[in-house]
């Protein structure tokens, strides 16, 4: 199987660029030789297979999208704020940014079974939980 390798590194690139990170980062993240991409476009080196998997699951999209048999990923769609703001973070930040959110999801009065409990009137616990309730009843 011929691969384009100019291609697989240019769209490596754009998916780095459209993620908010650099390709050392992703090299780094996914465990590979910071050469890999270098001896890829200037020495012919194939791609290993493990290479391009975790280089396609790190930049979430298809191998092949990198190989350059499907188009591009949609980038059109604007990003949530909070999406970007995680982008312009650190490994170490992005691993704090998430045991923060684990730990928010891991308590019920932070989630949506939370709010849907009190809007039902399961955790009615104060007078302001209960207000718009006593206005409209008559």
């Amino acid at each position: 199987m011929d691969i384009d390798t100019m291609r697989f590194v240019e769209n490596i690139k754009k998916a780095v660029k459209e993620k908010g990170t650099t390709v050392n980062q992703m090299l780094i993240s996914c465990g590979l030789n910071k050469s890999f991409v270098y001896d890829i476009s200037n020495k012919n080196v194939m791609p290993s297979v493990e290479g391009v998997a975790k280089i396609s699951n790190f930049l979430n999209v298809s191998v092949d999208y990198l190989l350059g048999r499907e188009t591009p990923p949609q980038t059109d769609a604007p990003k949530p704020p909070i999406l970007e703001k995680y982008n312009k973070l650190n490994h170490a930040g992005k691993r704090k940014a998430e045991e923060y959110i684990s730990d928010l999801a891991g308590n019920s009065k932070y989630t949506e079974e939370y709010a849907e409990e009190i809007s039902c009137g399961k955790k009615r616990n104060n007078v302001i939980d209960i207000m718009p309730y006593l206005i409209h009843k008559k």
